[in-house]
C-alpha cells in the first residue's frame, strides 16, 4: 500500500540517519504491518502529497495535522504523535519568560522563513528575523543574534543533537499539536483500513512498542 510523506526529521526521514527512519514512519509501519498490510511510503513535498492522497492516488499521508477542509478529503486516525512549538534561547543568558506566541511581541525573535513558525509570528505582528534552516537559526542564536529562535521542539532537538550543541539551550513551550495519519476518502475500503490502523497503534501503545520507538530519538 503507497504511503506519502515529506522530509520532516525526527518524525519521518527521507534519508535514514544512524539507522533510524523517524518515529512516525516506524510507528505507521508497524502499526500496519502487525494488522497485515505491506506499506511502501514515498517522499515528496508536501502539497504533493496532500494532492496525493485528496487524488486518491495514494492511501495516506504522514504526518498530518488537522485542518477542518482536509476532512472533505481525508479520515483522522488515532494520533500517531503531535509537534510542539515554543522558542528556544540560551542557558546562559537571562531570558523574559514566554508562555504564549503572543509574549514574542516586540522581543528579538527569529524563525525559519517559508515555516509556518514564521508566519504566525508575522500575522502577530511580532517582526520575526528570518533565517534560511533549523541549522543556521541554531548557529545564529548560540553567538546572540537573536535572543529567541521560535520552532518545532522535536525537529529542533534532533537537530541540536545532530549540530553536537546539547545542553546549549532551553526550550519553552506555546503550543502542543496532535499529528495523524489522514488517509485518503478516494482509496479503495478507506474505512477499513483506518479502522485497522487504529488497532495495530493501540496495540503498540499497549505492548510498550510505541515508546521504545520514542525513546531511540530522545
Amino acid at each position: 500500500m503507497r504511503l506519502v510523506a515529506s522530509d520532516y526529521p525526527p518524525f519521518e526521514m527521507a534519508r535514514p540517519d544512524e539507522g533510524l527512519s523517524g518515529f512516525d514512519y516506524e510507528v505507521v509501519t508497524k502499526s500496519f504491518e502487525i494488522t497485515g498490510y505491506r506499506t511502501h511510503i514515498r517522499f515528496m513535498p508536501w502539497n504533493r502529497a496532500i494532492a496525493e492522497v485528496e487524488s486518491g492516488k495514494a492511501a495516506a499521508v504522514l504526518s498530518c495535522a488537522y485542518r477542518a477542509q482536509r476532512q472533505e478529503f481525508a479520515l483522522y486516525s488515532d494520533q500517531i504523535s503531535s509537534s510542539t512549538d515554543g522558542v528556544f534561547y540560551r542557558k546562559d543568558r537571562i531570558a523574559p519568560e514566554v508562555t504564549t506566541i503572543t509574549d514574542l511581541i516586540g522581543r528579538s525573535v527569529a524563525a525559519v522563513q517559508g515555516y509556518a513558525t514564521h508566519s504566525r509570528l508575522h500575522d502577530i505582528g511580532a517582526n520575526p528575523i528570518g533565517v534560511p534552516d533549523d541549522a543556521a537559526g541554531l548557529k545564529m542564536l548560540e553567538v546572540g543574534r537573536f535572543d529567541y529562535f521560535f520552532n518545532g521542539r522535536q525537529a529542533t532537538d534532533f537537530r541540536i543533537r545532530q549540530l553536537g550543541m546539547s545542553g546549549k539551550f532551553d526550550f519553552s513551550a506555546t503550543e502542543d499539536k496532535p499529528l495523524f495519519l489522514c488517509i485518503s476518502k478516494a482509496y479503495p475500503e478507506a474505512e477499513r483500513i483506518l479502522a485497522d490502523f487504529n488497532r495495530g497503534l493501540s496495540i503498540l501503545k499497549a505492548d510498550g512498542t510505541y515508546a521504545l520507538i520514542h525513546a531511540k530519538y530522545q
